[in-house]
């Protein structure tokens, strides 16, 4: 009895890590670098057959730790990162609701446009070097706060751009 016990344990578990894995997928599109600013397209993709609520990413997001977007020099694997805060701010916990979570039907996609200034990137971008540039958000690593259904609480990572600044 014990090890069926464990073994249910075992299997219920996995299908509640598996539902939560690949249910929404982030796509970096239509990367450009015009001057002293780089521009993208994130797409947040609800892949799972139900209806997720998502929270709105923003650039001030990197200042709660909520998103890093960061740039990997492809010939030394130096990171840099992009931080347009004078600091992090530490917060107890972020509410999700209706004001910043979209609710995305299966198949359904948010979009967002992003315009970074390259002076708020650590260390800075070197001219002429291959970068891999990717994103980041982790919403598993700040207590959320939310009285909405099926809110999307697991951590994502973009595909990978790779350019030459």
């Amino acid at each position: 009895m014990k090890h069926y016990l464990v073994i249910l344990g075992f299997l219920l578990f996995s299908s509640l890590v598996y539902s939560q894995e690949n249910k929404v997928n982030i796509i970096l599109r239509d990367f450009s670098v015009c001057r002293d600013t780089l521009n993208f397209y994130m797409e947040v993709n609800n892949v799972s057959s139900q209806t997720v609520i998502i929270y709105t990413p923003k650039v001030e997001d990197i200042c709660l730790n909520l998103m890093k977007i960061k740039f990997v020099n492809m010939s030394n694997n130096s990171v840099s990162e992009l931080f347009p805060c004078d600091h992090i701010i530490d917060l107890e916990y972020i509410v999700i609701d209706e004001k910043n979570g979209v609710s995305l039907d299966s198949n359904k996609k948010l979009e967002r446009n992003f315009k970074i200034n390259v002076a708020k990137i650590t260390p800075s971008l070197i001219k002429g070097e291959t970068y891999k540039f990717f994103l980041e958000l982790n919403l598993n690593e700040v207590p959320i706060k939310t009285n909405l259904k099926n809110v999307f609480l697991s951590n994502l990572k973009s595909n990978d751009v790779v350019f030459v600044f």
